[in-house]
């Protein structure tokens, strides 16, 4: 059996309070089906940590390095620019920068971006 090599994808998750969704965007315009989960929480918040585990494990071992990036849409105030949440209350996350940990050791952090989503 032959495991499709596409030509490059981006990781899509979508965090919200108590489920998230995570899927993979091909460059030819297709996605895979979404895995849906129940967000962790530590202390009242979503976990960076689990977030950080979650986006790693989404990325195929045998694919890793046509990882393009990594895009985590949240309800919540996002300044894009910066790459920070700045108030995702649903979250329990204020002022919590890009850099915090959910994009460490997943090999594609300079492609990783927020994004705002509202209902």
């Amino acid at each position: 059996m032959t495991v499709p090599t596409p030509a490059g994808y981006v990781v899509a998750a979508d965090v919200g309070g108590t489920l998230t969704k995570v899927a993979l965007a091909y460059g030819d315009k297709t996605t895979s089906p979404a895995i849906r989960f129940p967000t962790q929480r530590e202390n009242g918040r979503v976990s960076v940590s689990w977030l950080a585990t979650t986006l790693r494990d989404a990325i195929d071992p045998r694919l890793s390095e046509r990882c393009m990036g990594v895009a985590v849409a949240v309800p919540g105030i996002v300044d894009v620019a910066a790459g920070t949440v700045l108030a995702a209350p649903n979250l329990g996350w204020v002022d919590l920068p890009r850099g915090s940990g959910w994009v460490r050791g997943l090999g594609a952090e300079s492609g990783a971006g927020l994004r705002s989503r509202s209902h």
